[in-house]
C-alpha cells in the first residue's frame, strides 16, 4: 500500500466543499418514533478505509470544529475485503452552520446543487413554522416527496395519516 506524506497545508472550506461536492451527499432522513417525526438533515462524505483517509477525515473534523460544527468518523465493511470510512454531520445545527458557510459557493454546486437547495429550504420551514408544525411539517414532506429522485420507503399519505395520529390520537 502506498503512503503519503502529512501534508501540512492548511484545509480550507472550499478543499471541503470540493471533497464533499465529489464523493459526498447532502440529505434529509425521516425518522418516526413514539414522540413524532423528525427530519434529520445529514452531511456524508464516504471513503475506501485507508490510513491516508482516516488522518485526511480526522483533519477535516478538526476543521469544521472551528466552524462550530460537530462532525463524527465511523468505520463500517462494505464488503468481506472493503471497510469505508464515513464522515458524518447529522445535527441539525451543525448542519445548518456547515450550510451557511458554503452556500455562498452554490455556483459549485453543479449536479448536487438540488441536494442543498432541499436542506436550506428545509431550515426555511423548520425556522418559521414552529407555530403550524405538522403543516411545517407537511410542506417538509411535500419538498422532499417532489424531489426527482427520492429513495423514500414510505408514500406521502402514510407520514400525512401518521402525523394524524400523532397530532390528533384516538381514544
Amino acid at each position: 500500500m502506498k503512503t503519503y506524506p502529512d501534508n501540512n497545508k492548511p484545509l480550507s472550506v472550499l478543499f471541503i466543499l470540493g471533497f464533499l461536492l465529489g464523493d459526498g451527499n447532502f440529505a434529509i432522513r425521516i425518522r418516526d418514533s413514539k414522540k413524532g417525526v423528525w427530519f434529520i438533515p445529514i452531511i456524508r462524505l464516504e471513503q475506501k478505509y485507508t490510513l491516508d483517509n482516516d488522518n485526511l477525515l480526522k483533519k477535516i473534523v478538526e476543521y469544521l470544529n472551528k466552524l462550530d460544527t460537530e462532525a463524527r468518523i465511523s468505520q463500517h465493511e462494505k464488503s468481506h475485503s472493503s471497510t469505508h470510512i464515513v464522515l458524518t454531520i447529522d445535527n441539525k445545527v451543525s448542519v445548518c452552520n456547515f450550510v451557511n458557510v458554503i452556500k455562498q459557493h452554490r455556483e459549485l454546486f453543479f449536479w448536487k446543487q438540488e441536494q442543498i437547495e432541499l436542506i436550506i429550504k428545509s431550515f426555511i420551514i423548520i425556522s418559521v413554522a414552529a407555530r403550524h408544525w405538522k403543516e411545517s411539517q407537511i410542506a417538509l414532506l411535500r419538498l422532499l416527496y417532489n424531489k426527482i429522485e427520492n429513495n423514500l420507503k414510505f408514500s406521502f399519505d402514510y407520514w400525512v395519516k401518521r402525523l394524524d395520529e400523532l397530532y390528533f390520537p384516538s381514544g
